[in-house]
């Protein structure tokens, strides 16, 4: 009986040991992204402390995505909102009011050096500006690695302050990435500096890669703007196309997030190669080529070196 008493202390001390461990696990903050380069950026800083998800998901377009009640619930028991800003995505600001979020809200692009487009269409020269007068601020910053850099230093203070505690880890976390990403810049530009200087103009679908082009010596024309959210009108794509033949551009490039006819057309109708797909605006899945932000700089331009140097 003593024994049957003492097995029976033993498992109700060992039960109640472990609830009371559960209960002193550390809760994770629940940090949510709009897209999926934030949601990626934010897992390697946040770590083992962090619990990420991303609003809009692998592949798709955050310029023309339309936010669910299932967002409005993600959003409202969120920590910590990340988001770009600059207008890239601009359904979330009533996402955010509709949902009632009461967290941290960090814009990773707040104090960065914007590129503003604002140059008139000319036919005139080496090249113009397609899709009208145009005044927009280009929300895509992260085709710049300072910049990528920039964005984890923006999430790293703000889980500094939620979390002050870890903030010794965050900083670890941090001061790797950017490591990562300083010797990926190199050998970026190791890469491009194969490519003749005249023949560095690069066909995109979209106005998606001028930080990438200003890092790195590039010339990107599109038919379409900063925005997928309009339309290539027919005389861009005419002056595109009339743009290509004069200039013997080679190749022009799709974008994963884009519908490809377009370019698809543009192909056809100057002789120029299909280049690759580069990532723009969301990340692939695990087996594609860009499932983290440092694998879909290095894709794009390995995409691009290697149908260039094909010239």
């Amino acid at each position: 009986m003593l024994e049957i008493i003492s097995r029976v202390f033993l498992l109700v001390f060992a039960l109640t040991a472990g609830a009371a461990n559960a209960d002193n696990t550390e809760k994770k903050i629940e940090l949510v992204a709009s897209f999926t380069v934030l949601a990626d950026i934010a897992e390697e800083i946040g770590g083992e402390y962090v619990e990420v998800s991303s609003i809009v998901g692998i592949n798709s377009d955050t310029h023309v995505y339309r936010a669910r009640p299932a967002d409005a619930r993600k959003v409202v028991h969120a920590d910590i909102l990340v988001m770009n800003g600059l207008g890239f995505e601009g359904w979330l600001e009533r996402l955010v009011q509709s949902s009632g979020f009461q967290g941290q809200k960090i814009v990773v692009t707040d104090g960065l050096t914007v590129i503003h487009h604002d140059e008139d269409e000319s036919e005139e020269g080496d090249h113009f500006e397609l899709g009208g007068h145009n005044h927009d601020d280009d929300p895509h910053a992260w085709h710049s690695l300072d910049n990528g850099i920039a964005y984890a230093t923006a999430i790293a203070d703000g889980l500094k302050k939620a979390v002050p505690e870890h903030q010794a880890y965050f900083q670890q976390r941090l001061a790797s990435f950017t490591e990562q990403a300083e010797q990926l810049d190199v050998e970026l530009k190791q890469m491009i500096s194969s490519l003749p200087e005249n023949n560095r103009r690069v066909i995109t679908s979209h106005d998606a890669f001028s930080y990438l082009g200003e890092a790195y010596g590039l010339e990107f024309i599109s038919p379409q703007n900063v925005s997928t959210e309009s339309e290539a009108s027919a005389r861009d794509v005419a002056m595109l196309i009339r743009q290509i033949r004069e200039q013997n551009i080679a190749a022009v490039f799709l974008e994963n997030i884009s519908d490809d006819r377009l370019m698809k057309q543009i192909a056809q109708e100057t002789g120029a190669t299909i280049g690759g797909t580069l990532y723009s605006g969301a990340l692939s899945d695990e087996n594609g080529p860009a499932p983290t932000y440092l694998d879909m700089m290095r894709h794009n331009v390995t995409t691009l070196v290697q149908a260039l140097s094909q010239d």
